[in-house]
């Protein structure tokens, strides 16, 4: 099984390099490497032309975690529909191709299998954090840490939606998420969108 998930982040991590390889000046010294052995408990933040990845400490959890944000003009509501909602994953998630559950909608515990772009078999995945009241969940897929999805209200009509990886070996899936959050932005701005979702 651990060779299946290996394989499943060397594949994620091959397809973030197809995807931005061809467009992003990337900095000489490998991202990993970048990341100082000393971290402070305060946030450290690294910046890459307009895309923001913080790296934070969480010592009872995970000893680093690594996320990329963007802020979109469209409510939170909106944003935390269409990450909840499973028919507009494949839409936003570039490293989806199918997904299944029991229900259209997940919630704590919720439980069913998605289908990577890079890897053809399904995964077991498993919704272990739902906090609708902070809109905030996180997952695992097939037994292991996976991201984590934040919408963070900044106005009636903006918010920012920041994905997080647990652990920095997963940094280049960090290119998958940014692309994640350009389709939401791009879906939750929609005209289709608009008129089917919470205003």
């Amino acid at each position: 099984m651990r060779a299946t998930f290996e394989h499943f982040l060397e594949g994620f991590s091959s397809l973030a390099s197809h995807i931005y390889s061809p467009t992003i000046n990337t900095p000489t010294t490998p991202m990993t490497q970048q990341i100082p052995r000393t971290i402070s408990p305060k946030p450290l933040i690294l910046t890459h032309e307009a895309h923001v990845t913080s790296l934070s400490l969480h010592p009872h959890t995970n000893p680093m975690k690594l996320s990329t944000s963007k802020t979109i003009n469209a409510p939170a509501e909106r944003l935390w529909h269409l990450l909840t909602h499973l028919n507009y994953w494949t839409k936003w998630g570039t490293s989806i191709a199918k997904v299944s559950a029991d229900s259209d909608t997940i919630s704590l515990g919720t439980c069913g299998l998605i289908t990577p772009r890079v890897l053809p078999i399904a995964l077991p995945f498993h919704v272990h954090i739902f906090e609708p009241d902070h809109y905030h969940w996180a997952w695992q897929v097939q037994g292991f840490e996976a991201t984590s999805h934040t919408v963070t209200p900044l106005s009636a009509h903006s918010c920012e939606v920041s994905f997080a990886v647990p652990h920095r070996h997963l940094a280049p899936y960090l290119l998958i998420c940014k692309r994640a959050l350009t389709n939401l932005e791009q879906l939750a701005t929609s005209p289709e969108v608009i008129r089917s979702t919470p205003p």
